[in-house]
C-alpha cells in the first residue's frame, strides 16, 4: 500500500496558517514599538508669561512637582524622545527647561525666573498634550 497524497487544499489552509502566525508576530512587534513615548515642546516666554506646550505621541501618566525654583513634570515612564531636550529663555519667568530621559521615572525639568508666581494646567486631546501657563 502506498500512501494517500496530501490534498492541496490541506497543503493551502497549513500555509496560509503559517503565513498569519509569522504575521501576527510582526504586527505584535510594530505594536510594541509604535508604544514607545515621544514629547514635542513649543514654549513661548516673555517678562509677562510663558506658555509651554508639550504634545505627547500618545496619552500618558505623569504629575507635577513644585518647588523653590523649579517646576518638575515627571513621567510614570521613559522618554524615547523630546525635541527640543532643552532651552533657555530670556524671561524673568521662565528661564529654561531640560528634559531628562533617563528611566525609570522621566522628567521635564523648568527652571523659573524671580517674576514666576503660579501655573496652571491643562489637558488637551487629539493629539494628547498638555499647556502650562
Amino acid at each position: 500500500m502506498f500512501p494517500r497524497p496530501i490534498p492541496r487544499i490541506l497543503c493551502r489552509v497549513i500555509f496560509a496558517g503559517i503565513l498569519v502566525s509569522c504575521t501576527g508576530a510582526n504586527s505584535v512587534k510594530a505594536q510594541t514599538a509604535d508604544l514607545s513615548l515621544r514629547l514635542t515642546l513649543d514654549a513661548i516666554a516673555d517678562d509677562t508669561g510663558a506658555t509651554v506646550t508639550i504634545i505627547f505621541s500618545r496619552p500618558a501618566d505623569y504629575r507635577f512637582e513644585e518647588s523653590r525654583g523649579r517646576l518638575r513634570l515627571i513621567m510614570a515612564e521613559p522618554i524615547v524622545s523630546a525635541d527640543p531636550a532643552e532651552r533657555t529663555f530670556e524671561s524673568g519667568v521662565l528661564r529654561r527647561y531640560k528634559v531628562d530621559m533617563r528611566p525609570p521615572e522621566a522628567e521635564i525639568v523648568f527652571h523659573l525666573g524671580r517674576q514666576f508666581e503660579t501655573f496652571t494646567s491643562e489637558e488637551m486631546n487629539n493629539p494628547f498634550r498638555v499647556v502650562l501657563q
